[in-house]
């Protein structure tokens, strides 16, 4: 099974910075991810402090892995690969779990977080949520939580194919946990935006059921850019709290180790949360000819997204 650093709530508080600075040590000196780098013609020095060891991998990455360059992901260029790195891809890919689902370790929590993303998720992630409602994993809060990025690129005609009727993050996600949850349409929605939803608005739809929200978070950088994963937690942590002890996060196994080391730096550890994250199965992320299918750039892109995430981590460690 794969092995992504955690939060240890259940360590003595003293020991729970020490113990994830030796998670991921171990992390990031896995074998898989050296022989990926050497696979790209790039030699890793084993023997340097962590620090060094992120960085050197970050600046790699950002060489031969990073085909988003700041664009979204389904915008991203495509890769040819050799069959050495095919190889030593897929070994990446095991060892650090991007591709294959895990289910959840324990049947109750307090949170049910459902991270929204490109068109499909909007759809597929509530659906595994409300699965694993219906296979009795017990929740008190589902929170839908994304931003309000606009869809692009085919997002439009997927939506149109998926019968969803939306133009962005958020109201795709609407339609997803109506869908999933048989809940009726909201019965209010609180936003900031006052016609046209920039990266700095909000917005918290509100169902009959109260367990269940979906929420459109701010950027922290709107000048700059939408919403990142980050920036939901905080968001609506500084804005409601986390008023329990643990949240299963879902998103899809691809995007499980980047977002792992998000959620435990912006809120496992700020916060007192257990967080764990899994990824959809293969049943809920079925959409027919429309089922997403991830390209080899697809994964080493979301490689490269680990080590960053893992690095940001790793240095926050230092900071009081």
């Amino acid at each position: 099974m794969p092995n992504n650093p955690e939060w240890r709530i259940d360590l003595p508080e003293e020991d729970r910075r020490a113990d994830l600075r030796s998670q991921l040590d171990q992390w990031i000196r896995q074998p898989s991810l050296r022989e990926l780098a050497e696979s790209f013609g790039q030699s890793i020095d084993l023997t340097q402090p962590t620090a060094l060891l992120f960085r050197d991998f970050d600046d790699i990455s950002a060489e031969h892995w990073d085909t988003r360059k700041g664009a979204e992901r389904n915008l991203a260029a495509q890769l040819e690969l050799n069959p050495e790195q095919v190889s030593a891809l897929n070994a990446a890919l095991k060892s650090l779990g991007l591709k294959e689902p895990v289910p959840p370790r324990r049947s109750s929590y307090d949170y049910l977080v459902i991270l929204g993303g490109l068109i499909r998720a909007c759809i597929t992630r509530p659906r595994y949520g409300a699965a694993l409602v219906d296979a009795g994993v017990n929740f008190e809060v589902v929170l839908a939580l994304g931003g309000f990025r606009p869809l692009g690129g085919n997002e439009l005609d997927l939506a149109a194919s998926l019968g969803v009727a939306a133009d962005n993050e958020f109201h795709a996600m609407i339609t997803g946990v109506k869908s999933a949850f048989d809940s009726g349409e909201p019965t209010l929605i609180e936003t900031s935006a006052q016609s046209e939803p920039t990266n700095g608005d909000y917005a918290i739809a509100r169902f009959a059921d109260p367990r269940l929200l979906v929420v459109a978070a701010p950027s922290r950088e709107p000048e700059k850019r939408r919403a990142n994963t980050a920036d939901t937690f905080a968001w609506w942590a500084e804005r409601e709290g986390w008023r329990g002890k643990s949240a299963l996060i879902v998103t899809n196994p691809i995007y499980v180790p980047y977002q792992s080391a998000a959620a435990i730096q912006t809120l496992a550890m700020p916060y007192g949360v257990e967080v764990e994250v899994v990824g959809v199965d293969k049943g809920a992320s079925d959409l027919g000819s429309n089922t997403q299918s991830f390209t080899q750039a697809n994964y080493l892109q979301e490689v490269r997204s680990a080590i960053v995430g893992n690095r940001q981590l790793f240095e926050s460690l230092d900071v009081a």
